[in-house]
């Protein structure tokens, strides 16, 4: 898979390939993390606008009668009550609620608008519709109920006209702009230049960022991907225990969660579900084989939630408690153990040497390598360390996948944009890139020490 970025942050012109695994080496503040957040932002856009197009759709419809859509979805989680009390008017939303097409929710609007109509001549249906005024939206005493069956009748014709407007290529494109945008703080563009447009191909389609939208040519029906994990901090773990708390909260919530592909979602659900059937799908010897690799003491640990918080189950030390490297590998691990990780999955991990002595950087390049090779899984890693570059250039090649990994240089283009040049047929100049610091801070020492000796003589 090719991917192209041209005129997000600072990147300009960046090209690369995307195979097993694609390791991007650069200086700080080159853009390095950028290119990560890009692809997996928009690979993410694809799959929530899949998975949540319809669903949102019924949401809006819900939203043109003015719903306290909080207390109406908490009032449907307790089917007890729906059977207690049986209405006609409540069954019309529920018929919103329960269909699957487009079709279905249209009928159930003219439906409840020949409802509507029927109870300004009932008295018994006008004091039904009531009870719902009173349940889900709150009757203003100041307001007749007559004006208000006319209110609902004019959301109706909204409401069927909002179904007309909003076709799924819409809503992805807003999609896509929107997690762009949540993903890089409203800052998509370049912030120095004057530019308000960028584009991001992905195999075969392509996306034209610009005016709050995204204008999306080619083939985006069958995604490559059905998630991508971006892994930027270790200490994601330790808010899990607020994270919790809040999706539990929001889940009644006005606002529909768009952060499915958060890595602390996905922690969650991989926490929860306690995979029984993993080394089936994986296969006993290949599980076996990344279970008993080692990077840190809790690797053959799993994380549980006891008592209100998260803690390794033999143990029972607190996540938050471990040391930041333990939490990277404890991260890898858990996705691995809930299969969350498979040939569908991109994984883009940002400097994962950030909290790692040189010795684990190696061990950690190797379990990057065993996800790639075992488990068929994307791969992007951004580095500036020479031990995990060679960790990763030596464990491909041992583990057979030498030929499908991929090295590139992010490098200044003027004053102010950066852009990726090639290095797979020529990793040892890399190497040397990476190493050049390191050699000349050695070569200063070694002066250092040389004159010290000198004046000891």
């Amino acid at each position: 898979m090719k991917i192209k970025i041209d005129g997000i942050g600072k990147l300009k012109d960046v090209e690369f390939d995307l195979d097993k695994i694609s390791v991007i080496v650069g200086e700080n503040n080159s853009g390095k993390s950028t290119i990560g957040k890009t692809v997996t932002s928009i690979i993410n856009s694809l799959r929530i606008s899949q998975d949540k197009f319809f669903s949102e759709v019924k949401e809006i419809v819900l939203k043109e009668f003015h719903f306290d859509l909080g207390r109406f979805n908490f009032f449907l989680s307790q089917p007890e009550k729906i059977e207690k009390k049986p209405s006609d008017t409540l069954n019309y939303f529920l018929n919103i609620k329960k269909a699957t097409t487009i079709d279905e929710i249209e009928i159930s609007l003219n439906n409840f608008g020949i409802f509507l109509n029927e109870c300004l001549a009932n008295k018994d249906k006008k004091i039904e519709l009531e009870k719902y005024l009173i349940l889900f939206r709150g009757l203003d005493k100041k307001q007749k109920t007559e004006e208000i069956i006319k209110e609902l009748v004019e959301n109706i014709e909204k409401a069927k006209k909002t179904l007309h407007d909003l076709t799924f290529e819409k809503y992805l494109q807003t999609t896509v702009y929107r997690t762009l945008s949540d993903t890089f703080n409203g800052q998509i563009y370049p912030v120095l230049q004057n530019i308000n447009e960028a584009n991001v191909s992905l195999d075969k389609a392509n996306f034209n960022i610009k005016d709050e939208s995204t204008i999306i040519e080619g083939n985006i029906k069958d995604s490559y991907f059905n998630s991508a994990y971006f892994i930027g901090d270790a200490n994601v773990l330790d808010n899990l225990s607020q994270y919790r708390m809040l999706m539990q909260f929001r889940k009644f919530g006005l606002e529909e969660i768009r952060d499915s592909f958060n890595l602390q979602t996905v922690l969650l659900d991989a926490i929860a579900s306690n995979n029984s059937v993993i080394d089936e799908v994986i296969g006993k010897d290949t599980l076996k084989q990344l279970e008993d690799f080692t990077t840190s003491e809790f690797d053959n640990e799993e994380v549980v939630y006891k008592e209100g918080r998260y803690v390794t189950n033999k143990t029972g030390l607190d996540v938050r408690n471990l040391a930041t490297g333990s939490k990277l590998s404890l991260i890898l691990k858990q996705l691995i153990r809930n299969n969350k990780i498979n040939e569908k999955t991109l994984i883009v991990i940002d400097e994962p040497e950030s909290h790692l002595h040189p010795q684990w950087q190696e061990s950690i390049s190797e379990l990057i390598v065993l996800i790639a090779a075992k488990l068929n899984a994307k791969i992007i890693i951004t580095t500036h360390s020479i031990n995990l570059l060679m960790g990763i250039i030596l464990y491909s090649k041992k583990y057979g996948i030498g030929d499908k990994s991929n090295y590139y240089l992010i490098q200044k283009m003027g004053n102010y944009f950066c852009t990726l040049k090639n290095f797979t047929s020529d990793y040892n100049a890399l190497i040397h890139n990476l190493g050049k610091a390191f050699i000349d801070l050695n070569n200063k020492f070694e002066k250092v020490l040389f004159e010290e000796s000198e004046k000891h003589e």
